[in-house]
Parts: structure tokens; C-alpha cells; sequence
């Protein structure tokens, strides 16, 4: 389970990356946490035996895990898409194209969105319910058909449209 929450400071995202161990702690699953470089892992509380990297590529990461609990944002999210894993959402910003990103990967059932503010027990209940429901998996992998796994983070630092449209295309496209 690989909880990443961007390598921005945005307002929150430690209370909410600590929501999200807490949950994953639940599951008793092994954890990669990533933390970017905002926040100093000597604050989080992390599950026994957790991998903790302030910054890991998302291949390697991915590769690795069996779910992602994101934030929404484009990297993340077609990274997470293109090795075909489900994602638990967690918009973290309101104002930008988190929200709509985590509404269309909900919508097309490749995971649950959540509020930033879901308590770690929801966000376990959420990440468990992905884990266990093979349509979360069929659904990503659904969505990731047209994401070459190699080239997502590339395309991400690259994107000239906003993620919701990306992702759009590939739900029409199936």
C-alpha cells in the first residue's frame, strides 16, 4: 500500500498523510510511504515495518504496492492507473484539479473518493473495500489501458491539459 499525498506543501497534507497511516496501520498490509520533501518523516507515526522515502520514483513505488491512497493529483493518479491499482482519493485543494480527478476515478470505479478530512478508520474501510473488490482493480486497470506504465510520471510533468480531461478521454475511449 503505497500512501503519497504530493511533494507540496499544501494546507493539511501532514494531518492527512498521518490519517492515511493510521488507516493503512489498520489493514495490517505493508506500507511505502512517501513524504516529498514538506514534511520531515520524524513527525509522522508510521506502521510497523513501513518503508518511509522523502522522494521515490513512482515506478519503483508502484511496482511495490497494491494500492495507492492519493491526493488527486495527475502524477500520482496515472502513475497509479497505468500499473493498474486502485486509489483511495483524498483531494487535498479544493480550487485546483484534485476533486474532479478523484470524482472521475470514483465514477469510473477505480477506487473511492474520500474528504481530506475522513478519519483513519474510513479511509481503512475505503483502502480494505479496494483491496478486497476486484472491480476497484478492473476498473483502474481499465483506466490505464492507455497510460504506458514507463511514460506516466514523463506525461505528467508534461500534461498541457488538466488531469480531469486526461482521464475523461480514457473513459470515453472504454
Amino acid at each position: 500500500m503505497l500512501p503519497s499525498l504530493s511533494t507540496n506543501n499544501l494546507t493539511g497534507r501532514r494531518i492527512v498523510l498521518q490519517c492515511a497511516l493510521d488507516g493503512a496501520a489498520a489493514l495490517d498490509r505493508p506500507v511505502i510511504v512517501t513524504t516529498g520533501p514538506a514534511i520531515d518523516p520524524a513527525y509522522l507515526r508510521l506502521p510497523a515495518g513501513a518503508e518511509v522515502h522523502r522522494v521515490l520514483p513512482h515506478a519503483e513505488a508502484m511496482r511495490r504496492s497494491a494500492l495507492v491512497i492519493g491526493h488527486g493529483g495527475y502524477g500520482t493518479t496515472t502513475a497509479a492507473l497505468a500499473h493498474g491499482l486502485p486509489l483511495v482519493m483524498l483531494p487535498l485543494h479544493p480550487m485546483i484539479d484534485q476533486p474532479m480527478v478523484a470524482r472521475a476515478v470514483q465514477d469510473a470505479g477505480a477506487g473511492p473518493a474520500l474528504p481530506k478530512r475522513a478519519s483513519s478508520a474510513r479511509i481503512a474501510s475505503a483502502a480494505g473495500r479496494a483491496l478486497g473488490e476486484p472491480g476497484y482493480r478492473a476498473g483502474a486497470a481499465r483506466l490505464g489501458t492507455g497510460i504506458p506504465a514507463a511514460r506516466a510520471p514523463q506525461r505528467a510533468a508534461r500534461a498541457p491539459q488538466r488531469a480531469a480531461d486526461a482521464i475523461a478521454t480514457v473513459l470515453v475511449a472504454h
